[in-house]
């Protein structure tokens, strides 16, 4: 594996970590989707806004059900 996509690997990962924390600490989805679209866009601009949507939705459900 190149050393690039290793270190995106990390990144992804990093930005999972962050966002399941926000998740936990989010009453609503919509309030999570807000922080973790704010997190994205400051930190993580490259990740694309419809796909971290769909994995917030995915975790939320997962971790609410």
């Amino acid at each position: 594996m190149s050393k690039i996509k290793s270190w995106m690997m990390d990144l992804e990962e990093q930005f999972n970590d962050k966002a399941l924390n926000i998740i936990k600490d989010s009453e609503f989805l919509k309030e999570a989707l807000k922080r973790i679209e704010e997190l994205r866009a400051k930190e993580y601009n490259w990740m694309d806004e419809d796909d971290v949507a769909g994995m917030v939705e995915d975790a939320w459900s997962d971790y609410y059900a």
